[in-house]
């Protein structure tokens, strides 16, 4: 196993081709962040990544940011999904990272929609794994661990502090829940 270095674009406030020359100057090994939604940005960056000799995983926001439009059906979602696994497989990514749905719905519907999202990533021969994040599905140990033994090939990127923000406590004490996901 080799450690890999990405430089997330999350904060960051330059275009693309700046945070391509910083992360290659720094020494990471790629960039993680959204695809560029405008085309030709989209072709110089996998040329900059190209130039650098940069990986990309891509992270993409189903109906909205990081925080989801809280109005927006699953459909949509997966309509949203569909637009950003288009754009990011024109740049060649290692995978995908999803923030995907919304804490709101029933946890059925959450199941049908990673389960849709699972599929509609295959169609694009994307791999793609799903953020535990606050206002998403995956928001909590608890819930995760139930859709994910629904969808025993979910593929999860877990960040436990959202969970240590939603819960208001470390995840030392849910070790059962964490064992588990893993």
């Amino acid at each position: 196993m080799q450690l890999r270095l990405y430089k997330t674009l999350w904060g960051f406030q330059g275009d693309y081709m700046a945070a391509v020359d910083a992360a290659a100057v720094a020494g990471f090994d790629g960039i993680e962040g959204p695809p560029p939604e405008d085309a030709d940005e989209r072709r110089r960056f996998k040329r900059a990544l190209a130039t650098h000799g940069l990986d990309y995983i891509a992270e993409v926001c189903t109906a909205g940011g990081y925080v989801p439009d809280r109005q927006a059906s699953p459909a949509e979602h997966l309509s949203s999904l569909r637009q950003r696994l288009s754009w990011s497989r024109e740049l060649g990514p290692r995978f995908i990272t999803s923030l995907a749905g919304c804490d709101a719905w029933a946890e059925s519907q959450s199941i049908d929609f990673f389960g849709s999202a699972m599929a509609l990533a295959a169609d694009f021969e994307l791999p793609i794994s799903f953020e535990t994040h606050r206002s998403r599905p995956l928001f909590n140990p608890w819930t995760t661990r139930r859709i994910a033994m629904a969808l025993p090939d979910m593929q999860l990127t877990v960040d436990f502090s959202h969970w240590c923000v939603v819960c208001e406590r470390l995840m030392d004490t849910e070790l059962d829940a964490i064992e588990a996901i893993a």
